[in-house]
């Protein structure tokens, strides 16, 4: 395992990227202030070009392996597990093959905002930022549905409904809680949080956000890296995914198909794993 010059030279960019937005962040709230649409469209070119160099790291590592049946200019509401703090490379390399990269809107934790600058770039780029408390969240979650309909800015919303990382300590805990509610214990992901897709799916206008990608991450080595090896060291690994498209209009019970998806994330790892 060797140090990349080629993975810190993308490294230096991404930091000098971050530190020539501190000027563009003020230009950009007074826009916001006439023009919120106008604002967000640009800081998502900026989120381009940020995420692409991101993109070249993960490529010196990383091949993918699965059918990549997402659709040009669709919006989604994306539906992923969460194994590595590098699962959100995966899910960018996925979209920048069908050219949605810049529409990428994550849902990120309020505890992001001790990160500044970076915390003020997602902002304006329209991240779906909460406070992991789904009562206050609930009016923010439906206000930012309404306006990126109104505006129809081009958008794949993504949720990790798990709502952290999946490591075996968490999943002890999750199967304590599934003894208690009677939900069946998953082995390789965590039992999932279902409030967050049904206020989504019941809440958008479903001729704007038209279809659920119901993605599978699986590292084929159980030992995920951590994000500091990714970025900066030569290696090279393999990572299958599956993607499934389903129509927002079709799906009546979040929560049944959530619990669906999440089995069916389970067998698949279990026997990708396997081979």
């Amino acid at each position: 395992m060797g140090i990349s010059i080629i993975k810190i030279a993308c490294f230096t960019a991404i930091i000098l990227l971050l530190l020539c937005a501190i000027p563009y962040i003020l230009l950009a709230y007074i826009v916001r202030i006439f023009n919120k649409p106008l604002s967000i469209k640009m800081t998502s070119c900026w989120a381009f070009v940020y995420w692409s160099l991101f993109g070249i790291i993960f490529r010196r590592s990383y091949v993918l392996k699965g059918s990549n049946v997402l659709k040009h200019k669709t919006n989604y509401l994306v539906v992923s597990n969460h194994i590595g703090s590098m699962d959100f490379m995966v899910l960018n390399e996925l979209f920048r093959e069908k050219r949605m990269l810049q529409n990428l809107k994550y849902i990120v934790k309020y505890q992001l905002r001790f990160i500044p600058i970076f915390y003020q770039m997602i902002s304006l780029a329209n991240f779906l930022i909460v406070k992991r408390d789904f009562q206050q969240d609930k009016k923010r979650i439906i206000e930012y549905l309404e306006t990126m309909a109104k505006h129809k800015i081009p958008s794949c919303l993504i949720l990790y409904p798990e709502g952290s990382r999946f490591t075996e300590e968490k999943k002890e805990k999750c199967w304590e809680f599934c003894e208690r509610t009677g939900n069946v214990k998953l082995s390789n992901v965590l039992f999932p949080r279902f409030r967050g897709i049904e206020l989504i799916g019941s809440k958008v206008n479903k001729d704007y956000i038209t279809d659920i990608a119901d993605i599978t991450i699986i590292h084929k080595n159980k030992n995920v890296p951590p994000l500091w090896r990714v970025l900066f060291t030569e290696f090279k690994e393999e990572i299958v995914f599956d993607i499934r498209t389903i129509p927002l209009i079709d799906v009546k019970n979040y929560k049944e198909f959530l619990t669906e998806s999440f089995i069916r994330k389970d067998n698949l790892i279990e026997q990708i794993r396997k081979k």
